[in-house]
C-alpha cells in the first residue's frame, strides 16, 4: 500500500521503496526457491528482507547470516509456533517475530520463547486484498511485515 495518500490502508514506512520477490506462484514453495529469493534480495542491496514462508532452522540461519554479510537484516514470521526454542535470540542473525492479539497479549499460536526477538501486533490488521478491497489478517506474517517496515523506517532515518 502507498502511504500518506489519504486512501485505503498504509504501511509503516510511507516513503520506503520495496520490491516483492515471489518464490512460488502456488500455496507452497521449495526450500531452494525460498533461499534463492532471499539471496537475490540481499545481492541487489535490500536492507530488510522479509520472509513469510517457514524454512528449516539451519537454512534460515544460514540465509540470515548471508543477508547480514551483505549489509541487511532477515525478518522471519513464518509458522514457528510449534518449535520456537532454537537457542538464544542473540546467537543468530534472524529477526524472529511473534505476534500479539487485539488486547495486546501474546497469541496462543505465536512463536514464543528465547528465540523470538520481538513481538508486534498481529491480529485483525486491515490490509489490501488481491483484486481490490480490504481484508483483516492475523498471524506472524502480518506482524513480521509491520516489523520489517519499522526496521526499514529506522534504517532510512
Amino acid at each position: 500500500a502507498i502511504g500518506n495518500n489519504s486512501e485505503g490502508v498504509s504501511g509503516v514506512g510511507w516513503h520506503l521503496s520495496h520490491r516483492p520477490l515471489r518464490s512460488s506462484e502456488q500455496d507452497f514453495a521449495y526450500t531452494n526457491d525460498i533461499i534463492h529469493a532471499i539471496m537475490t534480495a540481499a545481492d541487489v542491496g535490500h536492507k530488510v528482507v522479509l520472509l513469510e514462508w517457514t524454512l528449516p532452522w539451519a537454512p534460515l540461519r544460514s540465509c540470515a547470516t548471508y543477508v547480514k554479510g551483505q549489509g541487511g537484516l532477515l525478518v522471519a514470521g513464518g509458522n514457528f509456533s510449534e518449535v520456537s526454542d532454537f537457542g538464544d535470540r542473540d546467537d543468530d542473525d534472524v529477526i524472529l517475530v511473534g505476534f500479539t492479539t487485539g488486547d495486546d497479549k501474546l497469541a496462543d499460536d505465536s512463536p514464543s520463547g528465547r528465540s523470538v526477538d520481538v513481538v508486534a501486533p498481529g491480529e485483525d490488521l486491515l490490509t489490501a486484498k488481491d483484486g481490490g478491497g480490504y481484508v483483516l489478517v492475523r498471524g506472524p506474517n502480518a506482524a513480521s511485515a509491520l516489523t520489517a517496515g519499522l526496521l526499514g523506517l529506522i534504517w532510512s532515518a
